[in-house]
C-alpha cells in the first residue's frame, strides 16, 4: 500500500524481480494512509491509519482477487479524530501489531515527552466485537514485535515488555481509557 493523495491507496503487485512489479488494477482502495509508520500487517490483512480512522486492507474471500477496504474505528470515530488533531504532524504517528495478542497499538505523539496509544485489540472469533482502548503508560512512542519480543520507545528509553508469566519485583503504575463501555 502506497498513500497517494490522503483518499487513495496504490497497491503494487510484487515480484523477487522488481522490473516485474506493477500495479494491481483490480484494487478498490479509496482511502490512503497518514502516515506510512502506520501500515502493519496483521495476518492476512494490512491495517493502517487514515485520516478517517483505522481501516483494514483484505481479499476478497470469493475470489481472492479484488481488494478492499473495511473501516475498523467508525464505533470510535469522535476519539479517534480527537487524538489525530493533537498531533501536529501526522507523519509522528507511528504503529505496529502485535501477533502473539491480537493488537494493533497506534501512538499518537502530543509532544516530545507525552504520548497517547490507542489500542485496537482483535476479536479472533470470526464476526467477533474487536475492543478499542487508550493508554499513556510509559509515555511510549513508537513499538515493536518480533519472535515473541515486544519492545516500546519512550523519552526515558527502550524497554522490554514483560508478559505475565515473567517475573516482576515492582508492578507499574497503568492508566487505561476504554472509550466505550457498553
Amino acid at each position: 500500500l502506497v498513500g497517494c493523495p490522503p483518499d487513495k491507496g496504490v497497491v503494487y503487485t510484487l515480484d523477487p524481480d522488481y522490473s516485474k512489479w506493477a500495479l494491481d488494477e483490480k484494487s478498490g482502495v479509496n482511502v490512503g494512509t497518514i502516515s506510512h509508520n502506520t501500515i502493519a500487517t496483521a495476518g492476512a490483512d494490512m491495517l493502517f491509519c487514515s485520516r478517517d480512522g483505522v481501516h483494514s486492507l483484505r481479499r476478497s474471500d470469493a475470489n481472492g482477487i479484488m481488494i478492499y477496504t473495511i473501516p475498523m474505528s467508525s464505533k470510535i470515530d469522535l476519539t479517534y479524530r480527537e487524538l489525530l488533531r493533537s498531533v501536529a504532524d501526522h507523519e509522528d504517528i507511528t504503529a505496529y501489531y502485535d501477533q502473539d495478542n491480537g493488537q494493533y497499538h497506534i501512538f499518537f505523539p502530543q509532544s516530545e515527552m507525552l504520548c497517547t496509544r490507542l489500542t485496537l485489540t482483535l476479536n479472533p472469533i470470526e464476526g467477533g466485537e474487536s475492543k478499542w482502548s487508550t493508554s499513556d503508560f510509559l509515555n511510549a512512542g513508537c513499538g515493536a514485535t518480533l519472535g515473541g519480543v515486544t519492545v516500546l520507545g519512550t523519552p526515558g528509553g527502550v524497554w522490554n515488555r514483560l508478559q505475565i508469566e515473567d517475573s516482576a519485583k515492582a508492578n507499574p503504575t497503568m492508566t487505561v481509557t476504554t472509550p466505550i463501555l457498553w
